[in-house]
């Protein structure tokens, strides 16, 4: 029973950590680790130093620490709208700007110096939602095509994607504006002194109060902004505990207090979320890679409770799995703390130790020299590795297996390395269409252990009775030698390796295709790219290139599905194609969306009707409407293709139909590369 609800627990965790949105934080917060990285260690540089003189230059080191936080808003503004326009697909540029202005009209009129920007909540609490707002808004307006200047074919794709988001941008910018500017009236009217008033400690030996703050302290943390400043009023109370416990301490007198502002020695060891416990649950049990470099490199600036490096880079912030872990682990250590405290077998804090002191050291030191207080700090620490254990084996239960991914990238020469990438691209499809991710895993081991095959169908022109084209198709090879069914090509999709597989296919083809006869040069080679590749300006430029190395004309086969009538950025792209000589075919028609009332709208040079029409053909009713759609094709000047020719009466039925070409097994079925030449110069004769 147990087993069950955490399975359940876990797969709604793992929905919640594959959604676009919290992915986009993610990455947002994970790109920030170069520049934290690199002013931790400033700032470890500045405390050693400090160990040995004070000088105008550690000050100075300590200043670009302290002013990069003060700055971090900012900078984490610019990050997470970079992040947001990849997942939701709009212009980072546009929205990167329209962002930061946004932030600093904002703040502009309440802050004055750099400790008022400091202190002040709203710049640190209004990113997050300010970037997640405005990409939003900028999507829609910038997909109402209305509002677009230009078309695609009056100026080269960027450009005009440049001057379709002017008015769009401008809109948003309004829009963004005048809801913020309520939003920060409401916030100032709102009064500070009245909202602390709720929050404000009256007994510090609560331990529920306590127990309280810590919960608020680290929700902060986990959506990515230092509690230090917004918060501060609420470490007053206890900082007269604090002088209370070392005036007692200094006299010979019994401690008063238990709950002192040192006690996080015990409770977020290594930094918030008792970091230290995460880093080394990843390096003890982790069987990720990735997970450990990012533990690696955080282990020495957690030593000196400096924690950002693997709130950032794991990251901690907007993780599902480790929020739980993250709240409760300090909350636990805490009462654990407070027990022995109380008891009488730990002394309570009683010492100003500086924030940076290592662990065990720090518990010594605070304690004014006990032993026990050490000891009550490597059983906390012990105890909280072991509540982030499970919590970190779910969260890389809920991953494909990295090893795999990569294995199968090496082996295809496939390009794109980058698993974060990877994961961002599709997942929201592979929840919805694999069940767990134990399929995945093994679907990709299928993948790295067996063999990709391009094999040739041949097109005959009605016209000629020869071979005009052949149509590239994609085969698996298991390591037993069997042909898998292209059943997996929707499989690489939803694990988002459309885009690489289409580039490998088109660059197997091309090289494949230089080692023909040269009297076949008019033979056109058509290729299927699915949807989501055509929207990628990158993979448009890079088919482009490859049609100028080809030797062979080139056509593209797109699914005749609800993406490629809506997408009009597809749409935009096919244009560009058909300009440079790049035939696009609507591959399975009739068997899916079939828009028809669309397709005089659509950038494309012909149809390839779905074998369902082909099966009609002995119908008179049948034979009917297939003439019907050819004279609708001949009315568009569409270029056809029938498929499924698989009867030697469907060939001669198809024949007599009209259509220009045709495609079937009574034709041929896929070739492999070194059989086509054969094929092709036998065909008719």
């Amino acid at each position: 029973m147990s087993s069950k609800i955490v399975g359940q627990f876990s797969s709604v965790l793992s929905r919640l950590n594959k959604s676009r949105s919290i992915i986009a934080l993610q990455d947002a917060s994970i790109a920030l680790v170069p520049m934290i990285l690199t002013m931790t260690f400033l700032l470890m540089i500045g405390e050693g130093l400090t160990l040995f003189s004070d000088t105008t230059m550690i000050t100075y080191i300590k200043s670009i620490y302290r002013y990069f936080y003060v700055f971090f808003p900012l900078i984490f503004t610019v990050s997470l709208a970079v992040s947001f326009a990849k997942s939701k697909e709009v212009d980072p540029t546009a929205l990167v700007i329209i962002c930061v202005s946004m932030l600093t009209l904002s703040i502009a009129g309440d802050v004055s110096n750099l400790e008022e920007l400091k202190s002040s909540t709203y710049f640190k609490v209004i990113p997050i939602p300010l970037c997640y707002f405005t990409a939003s808004v900028l999507r829609y307006f910038a997909n109402q095509h209305s509002l677009h200047l230009f078309k695609a074919d009056f100026m080269s794709y960027h450009l005009n994607k440049t001057f379709n988001y002017i008015i769009p941008s401008a809109i948003t910018f309004f829009v963004v504006f005048v809801l913020f500017m309520m939003f920060e009236t409401i916030w100032q009217v709102m009064s500070q002194a009245e909202f602390t008033s709720h929050l404000a400690v009256t007994n510090t030996e609560d331990i529920f109060g306590v127990i309280m703050i810590k919960l608020i302290y680290k929700l902060t943390w986990f959506i990515g902004v230092n509690p230090s400043h917004i918060f501060s009023f609420l470490q007053y109370p206890y900082h007269e505990a604090f002088i209370n416990n070392q005036a007692a301490f200094d006299a010979g007198l019994p401690i008063p207090n238990i709950n002192a502002p040192g006690n996080y020695f015990f409770t977020d060891i290594g930094g918030a979320g008792s970091s230290m416990c995460l880093i080394l649950a990843i390096l003890l049990y982790s069987k990720s890679s990735r997970n450990k470099r990012v533990a690696k490199l955080a282990v020495i600036p957690s030593t000196f409770n400096i924690s950002e490096i693997i709130h950032y880079g794991l990251p901690v912030v907007f993780n599902p799995f480790l929020l739980v872990p993250f709240l409760v682990v300090p909350v636990i250590l805490y009462l654990n703390t407070y027990l022995f405290m109380s008891i009488g077998l730990v002394s309570p804090v009683v010492v100003a130790v500086p924030w940076t002191t290592p662990p065990l050291l720090n518990a010594y030191l605070a304690t004014g020299g006990d032993l026990l207080a050490v000891l009550l700090q490597l059983v906390n620490l012990a105890l909280g590795v072991l509540i982030y254990l499970k919590f970190i084996r779910m969260l890389e239960a809920s991953h494909l297996d990295e090893g795999l991914v990569k294995d199968f990238m090496s082996r295809f020469d496939l390009e794109s390395s980058n698993i974060q990438a990877l994961q961002y691209r599709n997942q929201q499809s592979m929840m919805k269409n694999l069940e767990t991710e134990n399929q995945v895993n093994a679907f990709l081991f299928k993948l790295s252990h067996g063999k990709l095959l391009l094999n040739y169908q041949p097109i005959i022109d009605t016209r000629t009775r020869q071979v005009a084209k052949v149509e590239a198709l994609l085969r698996l090879q298991d390591k037993h030698g069997n042909i898998q069914l292209p059943t997996f090509i929707n499989d690489l999709s939803d694990v988002g390796l459309s885009t690489e597989i289409d580039k490998w296919v088109v660059k197997r083809a091309v090289k494949q295709s230089h080692d023909w006869p040269s009297d076949f040069s008019d033979i056109e080679i058509s290729i299927n790219i699915s949807p989501g590749s055509l929207l990628d300006p990158a993979f448009i430029d890079f088919l482009l290139d490859m049609h100028r190395k080809s030797k062979h004309p080139f056509c593209i086969e797109i699914l005749e599905n609800q993406a490629v009538f809506e997408e009009h950025l597809i749409n935009e792209h096919l244009k560009i194609l058909k300009d440079e000589g790049i035939s696009v075919f609507l591959d399975d028609f009739g068997s899916g969306y079939s828009a028809l009332a669309m397709l005089p709208k659509l950038n494309i040079h012909g149809i390839k009707y779905d074998m369902e029409f082909t099966e009609q053909l002995e119908s008179a009713e049948g034979a009917a409407v297939f003439k019907s759609c050819l004279e609708i094709s001949r009315t568009l000047q569409h270029q056809t293709v029938l498929e499924g020719i698989e009867t030697a009466e469907q060939y001669t039925l198809a024949l007599q139909s009209g259509v220009n070409y045709i495609q079937g097994f009574h034709i041929a079925k896929p070739l492999q590369h070194e059989e086509l030449a054969a094929f092709i110069q036998g065909y008719g004769k």
